[in-house]
């Protein structure tokens, strides 16, 4: 083998590696969106489920608003309507 041909075969070799790490770069900037793109996509899946949970709360919180709502009424429409043996048993069952 003569310097000609081992100088074209060290320059293949030189392109061979530039290619290679240029693929590398392209392949780091693929990872590095696809991982911006899963991080968002993990963010929107969150919000989904945050929201979820909020209209659950929110139901529950029109519940236990309705069944005070009732426990207030009961109390004012017995409030001088009824004995205090009547009160007193209200208040016990309120206190549970």
């Amino acid at each position: 083998m003569d310097n000609h041909q081992i100088i074209a075969q060290v320059r293949e070799f030189k392109d061979t590696v530039e290619d290679l790490n240029r693929r590398h770069k392209d392949i780091h900037a693929l990872i590095a969106d696809l991982n911006s793109k899963l991080i968002a996509q993990d963010l929107d899946n969150a919000a989904v489920l945050i929201s979820k949970k909020a209209l659950k709360l929110k139901d529950r919180l029109v519940v236990a608003r309705s069944a005070l709502q009732k426990i207030q009424q009961c109390g004012e429409e017995l409030d001088g309507n009824a004995s205090g043996q009547d009160e007193e048993e209200f208040a016990q069952h309120l206190k549970g």
